[in-house]
């Protein structure tokens, strides 16, 4: 009996007034208190918790109109809005669904801009549309942590290996704007060759020689520039190849970046580096297909 109402009495959005003796128990309504009126006991109230509105509903049934179990909704935000980096533009008012306020990032955030909107929706959770953020250096880093976010305040910073198009350097500088603004970008400055890779050209191979007999060999060497050990053999290896490893693709990009004389990368799940461009690469060292393969030039001189 306890999940149905006998006889109600609808005073108002926020408060029910159930009126019958024979109900046995209250009605089984979340987020609602019940009052027994002391005066008479068929009479109790029924309220919605804090921050929560009524809802009841009139159903048609047997040609007749009844009220329905009334239901306990959440009507507001339970506490304030907090913006990260930032701070509302007026006192909160209201915290019921749908309010909504403006707020500004504070001096030095803002990537998207510096003024949002928060909202408190249905869920009775504050949501914001944008964020208040420290600057963020796409493919790159700034040199130093973050000690002011003044207007006209510069950082330098620093592209990642293998980007940079306009150079490695640069700087942020927070605009009066309150926007963080960049003089330039760091972008992918490596031309590719997709499904392309240049085949190794040892000028000796020793079979049965490990991995220290090989680099004795090459460090025994003055025509020797790289070495790479297989499980049965030992290459070694002359300029124009500066280096050979097993690489993960990125982990090659990175090596021939960082690497000074580094010209022209080869993947083929094999990194091989060459001090010499593409139109440079002697005719001994094919260029072959294969899927998953890559040649790249370093443009990031």
């Amino acid at each position: 009996m306890n999940t149905i109402l006998c006889s109600i009495l609808l005073l108002s959005v926020t408060t029910l007034i159930l009126i019958d003796a024979d109900c046995v128990g209250y009605p089984n309504v979340s987020n609602a208190d019940f009052h027994r009126n002391e005066q008479c006991s068929d009479i109790v109230e029924m309220t919605c918790s804090d921050g929560y509105k009524m809802e009841a509903a009139i159903k048609l049934i047997s040609e007749m109109w009844k009220y329905q179990k009334p239901v306990c909704k959440l009507g507001q935000c339970m506490s304030d809005p907090e913006i990260e980096n930032g701070a509302l533009d007026t006192d909160i008012a209201s915290r019921d669904i749908g309010i909504e306020y403006s707020y500004t990032c504070n001096p030095g955030f803002g990537k998207y801009g510096n003024e949002g909107h928060v909202i408190c929706t249905e869920a009775g959770e504050w949501e914001a549309n944008i964020t208040c953020e420290d600057p963020e250096i796409e493919n790159g880093a700034l040199d130093t942590d973050i000690s002011s976010r003044d207007i006209g305040i510069e950082y330098s910073y620093t592209c990642n290996p293998g980007f940079g198009k306009y150079g490695n350097d640069g700087l942020v500088i927070c605009t009066e704007a309150r926007e963080w603004e960049a003089n330039i970008t760091c972008e992918d400055c490596f031309k590719y060759t997709w499904k392309k890779y240049v085949k190794k050209k040892p000028y000796r191979t020793r079979y049965g020689r490990n991995q220290i007999s090989c680099r004795r060999a090459c460090n025994n060497d003055d025509r020797c520039t790289t070495w790479f050990a297989s499980f049965v053999s030992c290459e070694l290896h002359g300029k124009p190849t500066i280096a050979i490893s097993r690489e993960s693709l990125r982990n090659c990009k990175k090596k021939c970046a960082k690497l000074a004389d580094c010209e022209l990368m080869s993947w083929n799940f094999i990194c091989t580096l060459f001090n010499v461009t593409m139109d440079n690469l002697p005719r001994k060292h094919k260029v072959l297909s294969r899927n998953g393969a890559f040649i790249g030039e370093n443009l990031c001189k």
